[in-house]
């Protein structure tokens, strides 16, 4: 499998969500990052999972930026629906802020739809696409993923 390595499919709860920090040696900022802060954040018309060819290593959420390897992260949301795994940039398209409520949680009570925990934007979690809130009709970062024998792979 070409790819790096997010995660498990088991570390996903089927139905559920996940949040992930993915790092990447070397000089260049990944898509979708604020050079200033490391946060990540929309870019209209940047293509997120480009970006992921050259990452180097995945850590979980709440790993102290200083173990980051390259010290350059891009956090992404994984939501999982059976085998099929859908993974985007955790960034809101209307203010580049996290969409976590808590660290790995991103859906709605129902778990239909991705929900933004600033301004309470909905996303679809098969596509990304805001159905309402703020962005509405803006979409996610899409982040590629593949997933082979129980490994969940971010691909270009």
């Amino acid at each position: 499998m070409t790819g790096v390595v997010l995660c498990r499919l088991a570390d996903i709860a089927d139905g559920g969500s996940n949040g992930f920090v993915a790092t990447r040696p070397g000089g260049v900022m990944p898509l979708g990052m604020h050079a200033h802060d490391g946060r990540p954040h929309t870019r209209p018309g940047a293509s997120v999972a480009a970006g992921f060819s050259g990452l180097g290593a995945v850590m979980p959420v709440g790993m102290p930026s200083h173990d980051a390897p390259g010290g350059e992260r891009v956090a992404v949301l994984a939501v999982r629906r059976g085998a099929q795994v859908f993974a985007y940039v955790n960034s809101c398209p209307h203010t580049g802020a996290p969409l976590d409520f808590q660290p790995g949680r991103f859906l709605s009570l129902d778990k239909t739809l991705i929900q933004c925990s600033t301004h309470g934007a909905l996303f679809r979690i098969e596509d990304g696409f805001c159905l309402a809130g703020p962005c509405a009709g803006k979409s996610l970062e899409r982040a590629g993923t593949a997933v082979a024998g129980g490994v969940v792979y971010l691909v270009p």
